[in-house]
């Protein structure tokens, strides 16, 4: 029997790794905000611009996330699952608010200005552009997932909307819009709504990293820095919620949103030892919205069981659109 030999580890290529992730980690962290959406203009970097957290005020705060799950997928259709939480959070108390879910259907048409995607969720019909740059990855045109995510985006944004509007409402996520369905919703949004933004991407104009670029800069406490980029549309913060935190987040902020009010209500909820810094309603939101793996694979199964039952119709002629919303439908009861 061959024995398996572990290679020999080469520790000065290893070193050289090591010495060129330090150079590209060691550059200087830029002067802005490297701008790369039409429509905004960077502010240049300045020790002003940082500013202390305003001291916690705990109150009632609704925050909303959402799910989704592909169940079929075919070149021409998808269906699709989202599901969308809203969580109440005061101090360290958390209540589920409402959970829905809906089953959708997106599939291809031709029109006269060419292909377009449909998606069809309770009843109600959608049309969206697959080459939509904002949604394209690169010159193709976006997959029917993509669209998927459109709808539940969709979804959130219309869930804020219809919270109370005395009350701090959290989205996961930015308040941009990637598609006019996203832009409608958006525009219902009022002050009270503020979208909390994970993602990293963010780049200076040296290419170095937003966050870690002012992280370098801020203050060892918590801290709120602002402002960012100049847009009418939307405001940007970004800030370190707890002194805890290990990294800060952007906050979205609509034009006449009251900061300071909302930043001392975000500290409120973001002293959670789970994870400092980070709403901890958001945390309770994600696990009520997810879709998890299992519950995926056994709704896949389900929803094959369905298709089954129909073969002789789709053998038939039977319109097959036709078909998959009255099996949605089912699934749906």
């Amino acid at each position: 029997m061959e024995i398996f030999k572990c290679p020999v580890i080469n520790f000065a290529k290893m070193d050289g790794i090591i010495r060129q992730l330090q150079k590209i980690l060691g550059r200087a962290g830029g002067t802005e905000m490297l701008v790369e959406k039409p429509g905004s203009l960077s502010v240049p970097f300045s020790l002003e611009n940082f500013r202390a957290l305003p001291n916690a005020i705990s109150r009632e705060t609704f925050f909303v996330d959402g799910g989704q799950a592909v169940l079929f997928e075919t070149a021409e259709l998808l269906i699709g699952l989202i599901r969308i939480a809203v969580i109440s959070q005061n101090g360290a108390e958390t209540n589920l608010v409402q959970r829905e879910q809906y089953y959708i259907i997106i599939h291809t048409i031709m029109t006269e200005n060419g292909l377009l995607y449909e998606a069809v969720i309770e009843g109600k019909s959608f049309i969206i552009n697959p080459h939509d740059a904002a949604l394209k990855d690169g010159i193709v045109r976006a997959n029917l997932s993509k669209a998927l995510d459109v709808i539940r985006k969709m979804k959130e944004f219309e869930a804020a909307s219809k919270l109370p509007e005395e009350i701090l409402v959290v989205l996961d996520g930015e308040l941009d819009a990637k598609a006019e369905l996203e832009k409608k919703a958006i525009e219902k949004l009022k002050e009270n709504v503020i979208g909390l933004v994970k993602s990293q991407s963010l780049l200076t104009n040296t290419g170095a990293s937003l966050y870690m670029s002012l992280t370098d800069m801020a203050p060892d406490s918590s801290w709120w820095y602002w402002p960012i980029i100049k847009n009418s549309k939307v405001d940007w913060i970004v800030s370190r919620l707890s002194a805890e935190a290990y990294q800060p987040y952007r906050l979205d902020f609509l034009p006449d949103a009251k900061k300071e009010e909302i930043l001392a209500v975000m500290r409120a909820c973001s002293q959670d030892l789970s994870l400092p810094g980070y709403p901890y309603g958001l945390l309770v939101a994600d696990q009520y919205a997810r879709i998890t793996v299992a519950e995926a694979s056994l709704l896949k199964t389900r929803l094959i069981n369905e298709l089954s039952k129909e073969s002789k119709l789709l053998n038939d002629g039977f319109d097959t659109h036709e078909m998959l919303n009255r099996i949605v439908l089912r699934l749906s009861r």
